[in-house]
This record gives structure tokens, C-alpha cells and sequence, in this order.
């Protein structure tokens, strides 16, 4: 609407908190940066794929064609899953989702499923990913802590995921059962 960049207007809160004295140097040097690295680097991960191109390049690898449209979304899923606890998954769904939707669009054999089931599917999938800091902003503030270390979150998270994953399974099939598509 006024042309200028995102980050542009993100500054803008800081300079005028700096300005006015409402955030101080000893309250920026307070700040976990290591969280804020933490997420960046997930969602510059995410970015990464998308922009060069190496998303779509797997994509293509994959003989879509050949596969079983349950073993398509079982492997879109996975997917999702597996890329979501090893980065950001607010990136993993910005990275995933076009894809996904064109991938359901084009692809006859998904289409007999509905490419809105795939959709919630890999989108409900990327939501399950919180076994290591950088999946989700709360698990880097307990990381941050110093209390809580990545080991203490991947076992129960990777057990939650899985147990996870089957009722989305049994979600799916509902909602298939149901006419959702």
C-alpha cells in the first residue's frame, strides 16, 4: 500500500522505542538473542529452498505419477513432518503449502482424494513438528531457559508427533468418509 518493505517497517517500532527512551540499550542487551537467531535462521532455511529453487527440484525428482495417491499424501505428510521439526514450521508450511497445492491441482490420482484433504493434511502435519527448539517460538523460549534441553523435547515431542500423525490418519479417512472433499 505505501511501497516500503516489510523489514523497513519493522525498524520503525525500534528507532521510535529507542528514541523515546521506552526501550533502553540495557533492555536490547537483556534480549535472548539467541532465540531470535534461533527462528531467523528457520525461516531463512524455509526462504532458502523456496528462492533457489531446491524445493521444486525435489518435488520434480519425486515420479509423482507412478505413486499411489495415499502413498502421495502419506509422503507429503512425512515430509512435512520430518522438515518442520528441523526448522521453523510456520516456514515449513510457507514452503510446502504452494507446492502441495499445485502438486494436488495437477496431479489426477490426488485429485480422486481432494487437493483440500491434502492441503489440511500437510498443513495439520507441519502443526505436529515440535521436537527441537527451532520448530516453534515456545520451544526456543524454554530452550533459552537453560532448564529445559533438546533432549528433554524431542522424546516426548517425536512420541506426540507419531500418536499425532495416526489420528490425523484417522482424521482423514473421516473426513473422506464424510464428503469433506
Amino acid at each position: 500500500m505505501h511501497g516500503i518493505n516489510s523489514y523497513t517497517v519493522a525498524m520503525i517500532p525500534i528507532v521510535v522505542f529507542s528514541m523515546t527512551n521506552i526501550v533502553s540499550a540495557k533492555d536490547m542487551k537483556s534480549l535472548n538473542w539467541d532465540i531470535l537467531w534461533l527462528l531467523a535462521g528457520g525461516i531463512a532455511l524455509g526462504n532458502a529452498m523456496e528462492e533457489t529453487g531446491l524445493a521444486l527440484h525435489i518435488i520434480d525428482s519425486i515420479p509423482f505419477d507412478t505413486l499411489s495417491p495415499l502413498l502421495i499424501i502419506g509422503i507429503a505428510t512425512m515430509i512435512t513432518f520430518t522438515l518442520a521439526n528441523f526448522m521453523s514450521r510456520t516456514a515449513t508450511a510457507n514452503l510446502m503449502l504452494p507446492i502441495i497445492a499445485a502438486m494436488g491441482a495437477n496431479l489426477s490420482s490426488v485429485a480422486v482424494y481432494g487437493s483440500k484433504l491434502l492441503i489440511l493434511t500437510v498443513t495439520l502435519a507441519a502443526s505436529l513438528a515440535m521436537a527441537l527448539p527451532i520448530s516453534t517460538p515456545p520451544n526456543a523460549m524454554a530452550h533459552a531457559t537453560g532448564i529445559i534441553r533438546t533432549e528433554h523435547m524431542a522424546k516426548p515431542a517425536l512420541l506426540i508427533g507419531i500418536m499425532g500423525l495416526i489420528g490425523l490418519a484417522v482424521l482423514m479417512v473421516i473426513l473422506k468418509a464424510v464428503h469433506f472433499v
